[in-house]
């Protein structure tokens, strides 16, 4: 009934689509496990767990379900920063810790620097205290990074980050190669102009 099934998945993902944060989604055919795959992403876990638990997708379910040959699995997975997950062949593979940890730096190093030009001078002309002003401080830079810094970024190097296309040593050595080379602008830039010190 693989007719009725994508005619099914295709209303589900209509409706999918209307929520806020829907990033895309994929039916993927049998693999070696001879089951088939439905992938659909939102932005943030809290708008992912807000469709899994709409009545939206309640309707469409019975839908799917009356095309197969078994109920499905939902398999949901939380990722760090910067992480992508994978899953084939039933096993579940994540981007590389040492990658996710290259990345993070890559970011967090210019954005600790120009939050303490900027953004912590004003909030300690406001009058907070060194102990508020911090907090405050890390509140906008964790802010920045999660919705906007490291989405960006990750997206630049998802080829990199992902667990099976960039998997293979010249990738990975291209991806460390770039981090590097970002490093060092950073640093020079942040050693040589003073007005950013």
């Amino acid at each position: 009934m693989e007719a009725d099934f994508h005619a099914a998945h295709g209303r589900l993902k209509k409706a999918a689509s209307q929520f806020p944060g829907y990033e895309g989604a994929a039916v993927f055919p049998p693999s070696a496990s001879g089951e088939w795959r439905s992938l659909i992403r939102f932005r943030t876990e809290p708008q992912l767990s807000a469709w899994l638990q709409s009545p939206q997708r309640k309707e469409g379910l019975p839908a799917v379900r009356s095309s197969l040959a078994q109920d499905f699995s939902v398999f949901a997975q939380t990722t760090p920063l910067g992480t992508t997950v994978r899953r084939m062949n039933g096993k579940t593979a994540m981007t590389p810790s040492w990658k996710t940890a290259m990345l993070l730096l890559m970011v967090l190093y210019p954005m600790a620097m120009l939050q303490s030009k900027f953004v912590a001078p004003v909030i300690g002309k406001l009058g907070a205290e060194p102990w508020l002003s911090v907090w405050l401080g890390q509140v906008f830079s964790v802010a920045l990074m999660q919705w906007w810094l490291m989405p960006t970024v990750s997206s630049w190097c998802r080829r990199c980050l992902d667990p099976v296309d960039g998997a293979s040593l010249r990738i990975s050595l291209r991806g460390a190669a770039v981090a590097v080379i970002v490093y060092a602008a950073s640093l020079t830039v942040f050693a040589t102009v003073e007005w950013l010190q």
